[in-house]
C-alpha cells in the first residue's frame, strides 16, 4: 500500500503547516493548477481548509480570498475548469 490514512493526514497537517502565507498560498494554488493542466486535467475541485491556513496572522476570510482570486486568474490562463470546496472547522 502506497499511502495509509494516517500518512495522508501526516502530509496534510505538515503542508497545513508551512502554508501560512499569502505567497506560500499562491504559490501553492500555482502549483496545484499548473501539475493538473499538465496531466490533462480540464476540470479539478480545488479543496481547502482555511483555518489550517491562518497560524502567522492570515485570517479565515484572508485565505479565502487569496485562493478564490488565483484560482480564478489560473482557471482563465490555463482554460480549465476550476472550483473551491471550503472545509470549515471552527474547533
Amino acid at each position: 500500500e502506497l499511502h495509509t490514512r494516517e500518512s495522508i493526514d501526516n502530509a496534510t497537517a505538515l503542508m497545513s503547516m508551512l502554508i501560512q502565507t499569502r505567497q506560500q498560498l499562491e504559490d501553492s494554488v500555482h502549483d496545484i493548477l499548473t501539475k493538473a493542466k499538465e496531466d490533462n486535467v480540464t476540470y479539478i475541485e480545488l479543496q481547502v481548509r482555511p483555518t489550517a491556513h491562518t497560524k502567522r496572522k492570515l485570517s479565515f476570510e484572508e485565505v479565502i480570498d487569496i485562493v478564490l482570486n488565483k484560482k480564478d486568474q489560473l482557471a482563465k490562463e490555463l482554460n480549465m475548469g476550476v472550483e473551491v470546496v471550503v472545509y470549515v472547522d471552527w474547533n
